[in-house]
Parts: C-alpha cells; sequence; structure tokens
C-alpha cells in the first residue's frame, strides 16, 4: 500500500471512530433520493437494515460520498477504490455496535457498487468519480429509508 493510501484510509478511520464514539452526529443531510432505477439498485441496502442500524450506516456512506468527492489525486482507479472501501468499511463497522446484527447489508452494498460502477479495475476520470459518488450517496440514502 502506498504511504497516501495508508494515510487516506487513518484519516477516514479516524472520523469514522469518532463517529462511532458519538463525536460525530449521525444525523448528517440526507442524501437526494436517486431516480427509480437507482432506488431498486439499492432497496436491498434498505431492506437489510432497520431504524437503528440505519442512521449509523447511512451517515457513514454520506461523509465516505463527500471524501472521494473531493479526492483528486489519491484514488486513481476502481481497484483502490474497491480497497479502500472494505478496509474503511471493516474499520467502522469491526467490533463495533453494528458488528453481526446485519449480515445481508455487507453483500448489498458490494453488489449495488458493483452493479453501478462494474467490476472492471479502470482509470478514475471524472465521470467515473461521479459514478462512484452517486452510488455511495445512493446507499446512504437507502440506508436512511430503513424502517
Amino acid at each position: 500500500m502506498k504511504r497516501t493510501d495508508l494515510i487516506a484510509v487513518v484519516c477516514l478511520a479516524l472520523v469514522f471512530w469518532l463517529q462511532i464514539q458519538g463525536m460525530i452526529p449521525t444525523d448528517v443531510e440526507p442524501a437526494a433520493a436517486p431516480s427509480a432505477e437507482l432506488q431498486a439498485l439499492v432497496a436491498p441496502v434498505t431492506a437489510a437494515l432497520d431504524a437503528k442500524g440505519g442512521p449509523t450506516v447511512a451517515a457513514f456512506y454520506r461523509q465516505f460520498a463527500e471524501s472521494v468527492g473531493r479526492d483528486k489525486s489519491i484514488l486513481t482507479n476502481t481497484g483502490q477504490f474497491r480497497e479502500f472501501h472494505r478496509r474503511a468499511a471493516m474499520l467502522m463497522f469491526k467490533d463495533g455496535p453494528l458488528a453481526g446484527k446485519y449480515p445481508d447489508v455487507d453483500t448489498a452494498i458490494s453488489k449495488a457498487i458493483a452493479d453501478h460502477i462494474g467490476l472492471d479495475n479502470v482509470p478514475i476520470d471524472s465521470d467515473k468519480r461521479k459514478q462512484i459518488v452517486d452510488v455511495l450517496n445512493d446507499i446512504s440514502w437507502a440506508a436512511g429509508e430503513a424502517k
């Protein structure tokens, strides 16, 4: 792992650790509702959560989307994004209050991301970055819809 990747993961982990500790509110501004097509893509995320877990997952993915949207040099291809997402999610949820409570949410989120941005490792240009940010915001919206 490159030094810049490690720094990004550590910074993101710190934000999410503070969130878990209650130092960062989970009532971040919700993402806008996606199109009907994208709502169908992320519907399994809503189904995999409930009203207790949904807000935390929604806040995580909303902040994650903002971080990825601001980045212009750390994540240069979709393979790096996938690895960054995997590690950030592990840091956020492993051994935390949501650990083991929502066994289907990981699969639902991974599938939504793969279905939206594809499985090929391609460079992240501005269009691909927008695609990634959009799906992360859609996941945030879906998590916020959990009842």
